[in-house]
C-alpha cells in the first residue's frame, strides 16, 4: 500500500539532446501517505542510465546531489538535476533512466518508471579551427573548434555551438543558441580574441548577434530588427567583428541584461526545486506559488514573433537604441 500513497515519477523537457548538452532532468515525488516525508543527508536520491541494450551506461562525472526537502502529505516536490556531464553518452543512441528514492525513515525505496531518450547528431552548418589565446607569452596555443549545428528541441529547429578540440574527440562545451528559421542561414566570423560571433534570424523581422568565448560561455547576445536593409555582420580592418545595419533593440533577455530591466529582474532564473500542493479533487498539483520561468530561448521567440505579427510595436520588453 505504501507504493501507492508514494509515487516517483521522472520528467524530461525533451527526448532527443546533443551529447554534452545540458540535460535537465526532474524527478517528482507525490506524497499520499497522510505524513510529512523527510528526503534528507543529500543522497536520498539516486540515478541510473541504461542503454539500448540494457547495460549500466558509465558515470565519468560527479552527480549533482539532490537538496534536502520535507514533503507535506497532499503535496508534491519535484527536483531537477542536470546530468549531461555525468554519464558517458554517445551520439545515435537510445536511453532510458531511472530515479530511486530512498525514505531513510522508513527504511524503503520508490522507484519511478523508466523514461527513455535518445542522443542525436547535430547537423553541422558551419566549423572553423582556432588558436585558444595562450595564458603566458611563449605558450603554444591550443587548437580548438567551433562547429555551428542545427537540431530539434521541443519539435523545433535549434541553433546549437559545438566546441571540440583539434580532433574532435574532445568536447569543450555544447550550448543551445537561437531558433532557426529555415529561409536565413547564420553567419559567423572569429574575431581577434578568437570569441565566436554569431548572428542568426530569429523571427520575420528579427536577428540574434551572439557572442561565446572559447570555452562556450556566452558573453553577449543582442538583438536586431531590419530598418532599411537587412543587418548583417562585418569584420573591420583591425580584425573587430561588428553588425551593420538595422537597429538594436533591448530585450529582457539580452546578455548582460539592460540596466533598464535590472530592476524588475527576478532574482533567480531557474529552480532546481519545486514543491506544490495536490488538488484532492482532481489530483493534479496546484499553480505554484512562485512558478519557473519558461526556457528563456523559447519565451524569447514567442515574444519576437508576436512583436512581428503586431508590426514590431515597443512594449515594456522591447526598447529600441538608436
Amino acid at each position: 500500500m505504501l507504493h501507492a500513497q508514494v509515487k516517483v515519477e521522472v520528467l524530461l523537457k525533451q527526448k532527443q539532446f546533443l551529447v554534452k548538452e545540458s540535460l535537465e532532468i526532474g524527478v517528482r515525488v507525490v506524497n499520499h501517505s497522510g505524513q510529512t516525508l523527510n528526503l534528507t543527508k543529500g543522497d536520498w536520491l539516486s540515478i541510473s542510465v541504461m542503454d539500448d541494450n540494457n547495460f549500466a551506461v558509465k558515470q565519468i562525472g560527479s552527480m549533482p546531489v539532490a537538496e534536502d526537502v520535507s514533503i507535506e502529505s497532499s503535496y508534491m516536490a519535484t527536483q531537477w538535476l542536470d546530468i549531461g556531464q555525468t554519464f558517458d553518452f554517445k551520439e545515435n543512441a537510445r536511453y532510458s533512466i531511472r530515479a530511486r528514492v530512498d525514505l531513510f525513515d522508513w527504511s524503503r525505496d520508490f522507484y519511478a518508471d523508466a523514461k527513455h531518450f535518445e542522443m542525436i547528431r547535430g547537423a553541422s552548418l558551419w566549423e572553423q579551427k582556432f588558436g585558444v589565446p595562450v595564458k603566458a607569452p611563449g605558450e603554444l596555443p591550443e587548437i580548438r573548434n567551433y562547429i555551428l549545428q542545427q537540431a530539434l528541441y521541443l519539435e523545433e529547429p535549434q541553433l546549437y555551438l559545438r566546441i571540440t578540440d583539434d580532433s574532435g574527440k574532445t568536447v569543450h562545451a555544447v550550448e543551445r543558441l537561437a531558433p532557426i528559421i529555415q529561409v536565413s542561414r547564420p553567419e559567423a566570423q572569429v574575431d581577434t580574441l578568437s570569441r565566436l560571433h554569431v548572428f542568426t534570424q530569429i523571427s520575420m523581422k528579427d536577428f540574434a548577434h551572439i557572442i561565446i568565448d572559447p570555452d562556450g560561455t556566452i558573453q553577449q547576445r543582442d538583438t536586431y530588427m531590419i530598418e532599411g536593409y537587412r543587418p548583417t555582420l562585418k569584420v573591420s580592418p583591425s580584425g573587430g567583428v561588428y553588425v551593420a545595419g538595422g537597429i538594436r533593440q533591448l530585450r529582457r533577455t539580452d546578455i548582460p541584461t539592460p540596466p533598464i530591466f535590472l530592476a524588475a529582474a527576478t532574482a533567480s532564473t531557474n529552480m532546481s526545486l519545486e514543491t506544490q500542493q495536490i488538488n484532492p479533487e482532481t489530483g493534479l498539483p496546484e499553480p505554484a506559488p512562485t512558478a519557473p520561468p519558461s526556457d528563456p530561448f523559447k519565451q524569447a521567440h514567442e515574444e519576437l514573433e508576436k512583436m512581428s505579427i503586431n508590426g514590431n510595436e515597443p512594449d515594456s520588453e522591447t526598447i529600441s537604441e538608436q
